[in-house]
């Protein structure tokens, strides 16, 4: 749990340092409201749901924050934006998918679907 704590704190730090043209073109800083809704998202997650295997937190060039989770067997990834967020997750084979976009981001499918697939097992 803490290396997981520890990996979103070290992301988020990055997220906040983004200046624009970041992206070397025209990027976008992150969002506030993305960066908000992105943290409390992962700590629901973390809280309700459990620990995921392999967690990314990456931005988006319009402000945005995307986090893509996968393990061996799935991945999965949600942009988070300021207005409208959205996620696509399958097995790699298009199979067992999840596909949606809700303004709330805290979604009892999507948190569903991660417990069933993607939870980190000891």
């Amino acid at each position: 749990m803490e290396e997981i704590l520890r990996k979103i704190k070290e992301s988020f730090d990055y997220l906040l340092s983004l200046k624009k043209g970041w992206d070397d073109e025209d990027g976008d800083p992150i969002n506030r409201q993305s960066f908000c809704k992105a943290m409390e998202f992962l700590f629901k997650l973390i809280n309700d749901v459990g620990v995921v295997n392999e967690l990314r937190i990456d931005p988006g060039v319009d402000g945005n924050i995307d986090i893509e989770i996968h393990n061996d067997n799935y991945r999965l990834l949600i942009q988070i934006s300021d207005n409208i967020n959205s996620w696509y997750g399958d097995n790699g084979f298009n199979l067992d998918k999840i596909k949606d976009s809700s303004k709330e981001i805290h979604n009892k499918e999507l948190f569903d679907w991660i417990k069933k697939n993607m939870l980190y097992k000891i």
